[in-house]
């Protein structure tokens, strides 16, 4: 069998239960791109925080691609591209989390590997206030 590829996920696949990449999976995956066998990750985490954790899991240099955000993300280690495909207009997007609303959901659009979500839009917006009220008692204490 001449295989050019193998795509593996993370959770529950790629790391152990204890959320390690084994030794054995290591020595697998270095076999595998030793015969020229391409080895890439396929994942609905995103791009870049998969990226960021690819030392820890020791497979820093091993991976020669990866699909994240469920195949609208791609990064292509071999050829250095990088792509990114979110086909739902704005509106739609607004239309979904608006018919959600009235339930317990945290709808998150990762972006340059940070997660922008309603929650934290939330305390965003407490924090400015905070930092109003700051800067109103600075001006009344003349400061």
């Amino acid at each position: 069998m001449n295989v050019k590829a193998i795509m593996c996920d993370i959770d529950g696949t790629l790391l152990s239960s204890e959320g390690v990449v084994t030794k054995k999976t290591v020595e697998m995956i270095k076999k595998a791109r030793e015969k020229g066998t391409l080895f890439g990750l396929s994942t609905g985490r995103d791009v870049n925080s998969i990226q960021t954790l690819l030392g820890t899991w020791g497979i820093e240099g091993l991976v020669d691609m990866i699909v994240g955000t469920g195949g609208a993300e791609i990064y292509d280690y071999t050829l250095d591209i990088s792509k990114a495909q979110y086909p739902l207009d704005g509106d739609l997007i607004k239309e979904i989390v608006k018919h959600y609303e009235d339930m317990d959901c945290n709808f998150a659009i990762p972006e340059d590997g940070i997660f922008i979500h309603q929650r934290m839009m939330n305390i965003f917006k407490i924090f400015l206030k905070g930092i109003e009220f700051l800067i109103r008692l600075l001006i009344i204490m003349n400061i």
